[in-house]
Order: C-alpha cells, then structure tokens, then sequence
C-alpha cells in the first residue's frame, strides 16, 4: 500500500514517464506524490563562487514547476505537491528522502534515449536510500 510517492525531475522525457507512472499508481492507491527538482547550485559548468546569476534562473524553475503541479491537480484527483531545492543532486535528493515518509521513489532514466542504464543520481539513490526506488526506463512505453 502506497501513502505517499516522490517523484524527482529534471522535466525530461525520461522523467516524465515516471511522473505517469506516478499518477497511475496515485490512482490506484489514492495517494499522495510530490514531484521534487533539485537546482544544481554548482556543476562542472559553473565557477567556483559564481553563483549570483542562478537565483533568477531558479526562480523561472519554481514558476514552471508550480505550473506543472497545477496542470496536473486540475486533470488528476491526488494531491499533488512541488518541491524545488537548490543543492548538490545526489546529495539532496538523499537528504531529502531520509527526513521525509515516502513509500516510493519513482525515477525515470536516461534522457538520452540511447540506452536504459541508470545515471550515477539514480544509482546512488538505490545503492544509499532505505525507501523502494521504482526505476522506469526510457524505453517504457
């Protein structure tokens, strides 16, 4: 029996088939999901200390998450909470899965398309978190 379900997204295909799967699990269980993206902070893109210019672009990624969840109250009958978070991925979403009750986490794979080997977040998050992770491959149809 599934209470409360978390979806992580990086708003990619991949992730999107796991927001589906999602919602067809919320209604079959009648539970919660709360879809989280985690805003990088740094990555190897970025310079050291030169995060100044991040906060608008996080801001825009609230917007669009809070639009997602909205979308999906009016067409679906769960509750649907969004989460944004700025921090290291893996670090946080783990962070974030231990202090909350989650029966699920649903994560997609690969966004690329080319194959459905998990990433080194999804890995991580199997290898180190004690809640059930259910991965759903790109090629899920």
């Amino acid at each position: 029996m599934f209470t409360h379900i978390l979806i992580p997204t990086d708003f990619s295909p991949a992730a999107w088939k796991a927001v589906e799967v999602g919602l067809s699990l919320s209604d079959q269980y009648k539970c919660e999901i709360s879809i989280l993206h985690i805003y990088p902070v740094a990555s190897r893109f970025t310079k050291e200390g030169g995060h100044d210019d991040l906060m608008p672009k996080l801001d825009e990624v609230k917007e669009h998450m809070t639009k997602l969840s909205e979308d999906l109250r009016k067409s679906e009958k769960t509750k649907i909470n969004n989460l944004v978070l700025p921090g290291n991925i893996e670090q946080q979403l783990l962070d974030f899965v231990t202090k909350h009750s989650f029966d699920l986490v649903i994560v997609g794979v690969n966004s690329s398309g080319e194959d459905n080997s998990p990433g080194s977040h999804t890995a991580k998050l199997i290898e180190e978190s004690d809640t059930p992770v259910l991965v759903i491959p790109n090629k899920y149809t």
